[in-house]
């Protein structure tokens, strides 16, 4: 690593299934690994960018809880978006 390039640290903390909202999340996560797999987009990447966002808690700020996403790997996305869709072929009822 070069002194130009820095890493940042990131922390994602999905919610629990047990907290509201949770059917609404695990749709959203699954529209969009569905949605990347059929058809990846910039836009759909974007919007996962800000829909994981929301459960970044290192880096605080917004702008940079982005960009640490945008340096995640495709492992690490597909983690986050298992974490809260409760698995990539799970039904979000059962």
């Amino acid at each position: 690593m070069t002194e130009n390039e820095k890493t940042t640290n990131l922390i994602f903390k999905p919610p629990s299934p047990d907290e509201p909202g949770y059917l609404r999340r695990a749709r959203r996560a699954v529209e969009l690994m569905e949605g990347l797999q059929k058809n990846p987009t910039v836009r759909l990447m974007d919007d996962l960018v800000e829909f994981l966002a929301d459960y970044v808690a290192k880096p605080s700020g917004r702008t940079e809880a982005r960009e640490a996403l945008l340096d995640a790997s495709r492992a690490q996305f597909r983690e986050m978006l298992t974490a809260i869709s409760g698995g990539e072929d799970a039904n979000p009822l059962a």
